[in-house]
């Protein structure tokens, strides 16, 4: 019926069926490990074409580097607000949050520097001037709660976030990093939790210890209660210990003379 040659040919077709199957097989695993090696941040191919800022950023020197050790430029914006008895960014009762950081993404910022004060972690400081119609998910909310609803939504869309401590409490700014009322363990302290609680998100990039120290405070005097060189020394080291990722920004001091003294006829802008 099939003649004499029926079985010779079926074993051919199947032959060939065999080596097309696996021909396919071969190429379907090399394009799942070329697309594997492709998107593997360890390959310098990726690296080339991932965009600069990528993961923790440290320094070398006088530069600024990303995971991949590429220079990176800090242009950055303040957002204040949260440091103030509002407890809340400034423009929430005109504006959503989310608006307010796409505009700022918009106008070509990479960073977003955000001021708080030690009296916002407080049991009863709570957020005000927030327009919960367009903010409806902040309603409720705690001053911490807030600055999470903000850096989330800022490292979304690709913004930095550099902490500041402006200021010990809400009412002013202060000379030195503490008061009696906060005083520099509650500074430390307020600096680790923070450390601690983004330290698994790389957007949150580091910590400015101090907003604009100035007279009393010194530099090198060796007045462990006014030298600024060494309380930041103190700060920086506690807050690494708890996230070893994060930069830390040490503004200078306003005063400096021989021996470290603020007793000088010529001084400069304060944190300089």
């Amino acid at each position: 019926m099939f003649g004499t040659n029926w079985q010779p040919i079926f074993i051919k077709r199947r032959r060939l069926l065999l080596i097309a199957g696996l021909c396919c097989t071969i190429l379907l695993v090399a394009s799942i490990l070329v697309a594997a090696l492709w998107n593997n941040p360890a390959n310098p191919l990726y690296q080339a074409k991932a965009e600069a800022g990528q993961g923790y950023w440290h320094t070398n020197g006088a530069q600024i580097l990303d995971a991949y050790n590429r220079p990176v430029r800090i242009a950055g914006i303040n957002w204040f607000g949260l440091e103030t008895p509002s407890y809340s960014p400034h423009g929430l009762g005109n504006r959503s949050y989310q608006s307010m950081l796409e505009q700022i993404k918009s106008l070509g910022y990479n960073t977003l520097r955000l001021p708080y004060s030690n009296q916002l972690f407080d049991q009863g400081s709570t957020p005000s001037g927030i327009d919960y119609t367009k903010n409806p998910d902040l309603q409720g909310l705690t001053g911490l709660q807030v600055m999470d609803k903000v850096i989330g939504y800022a490292s979304k869309i690709g913004l930095r976030i550099i902490l500041d401590q402006h200021r010990p409490d809400a009412g002013a700014q202060s000379a030195l990093w503490y008061t009696s009322a906060y005083p520099e363990s509650r500074w430390i302290s307020d600096w680790q939790m923070l450390a601690n609680h983004y330290k698994n998100n790389p957007m949150v990039i580091g910590a400015d210890l101090h907003n604009e120290p100035h007279a009393p405070a010194c530099w090198g005097c060796g007045d462990r209660s006014l030298d600024w060189r060494l309380a930041a020394e103190r700060a920086g080291n506690a807050i690494l210990a708890v996230n070893p990722n994060w930069l830390i920004f040490v503004e200078g001091v306003d005063c400096y003379g021989p021996g470290g003294t603020t007793n000088v006829s010529e001084c400069y802008w304060w944190g300089g």
